[in-house]
């Protein structure tokens, strides 16, 4: 579902291992290029000609086709890959089904082993079996699992409170902050490694990060929130 195809004559996409499986051949042959829908059971072609991976893969489906839309985004769109909605990413760019899979069928131990296996040939990581909510915090949706414990907000977030813009180049501005609270923040990479943390009263400087999406949690005493920003 790749434009153009995933070529594998050079390292690219096409080689990233994280994008690649072992498979029946013969259930491969009958998926073909259809694409992902939402269904019960076990594997089989949907009612309208789609694919349904079945309970125990589809999440696994669902943090692949994540990796690799934020790794190759101009490649790898992903609404082309599952039958759904997308209304509710806030770029109208992940189906919903990709989203509830996420959640309904959490990372497995062979995901994790799998995860650990590919960083140490390939050097990187796919960040949502290291942590589910990543994706949640990205394109939104019912909450997954917080592996790390650290960015989910437990209902406490800051009443009032803006973060803007969150696509940005240099700075990024807290508002709403009755009180001129001052705020302890830290920034996270896609690997949930923190880059950045200080205390501030309503600007963040982010000049100094690469280009890419990040997670901003910022917090006090008593109050918590965290969104994702994109440094461009």
């Amino acid at each position: 579902m790749a434009n153009p195809s995933l070529d594998t004559s050079y390292p690219s996409a096409g080689t990233d291992v994280h994008n690649l499986r072992s498979c029946d051949s013969q259930m491969n042959s009958s998926r073909s290029n259809r694409i992902f829908q939402d269904g019960n059971g076990n594997s089989h072609i949907t009612s309208i000609g789609n694919f349904y991976p079945g309970d125990e893969h589809k999440g696994d489906v669902a943090r692949i086709a994540m990796y690799m839309y934020t790794r190759y985004p101009e490649q790898c769109e992903v609404i082309n890959l599952g039958y759904g909605t997308t209304e509710n990413a806030p770029l109208n760019d992940m189906p919903d089904v990709f989203l509830r899979w996420n959640l309904e069928d959490p990372v497995s131990h062979f995901e994790k082993e799998r995860n650990e296996v590919i960083y140490q040939y390939q050097g990187n990581r796919n960040p949502f079996i290291d942590n589910p909510y990543i994706a949640t915090l990205i394109w939104n949706g019912e909450a997954a699992e917080d592996t790390w414990g650290s960015l989910s907000t437990g209902g406490s977030e800051v009443e009032l409170l803006s973060v803007y813009p969150t696509y940005t180049t240099n700075y990024v501005y807290i508002g709403g902050n009755a009180g001129n609270t001052s705020y302890q923040y830290s920034i996270y990479n896609m690997f949930g490694q923190k880059v950045q943390s200080s205390r501030t009263d309503e600007v963040i400087d982010v000049s100094a990060l690469d280009k890419g999406i990040y997670i901003l949690h910022i917090k006090n005493e008593n109050t918590k929130q965290v969104t994702k920003i994109l440094k461009v």
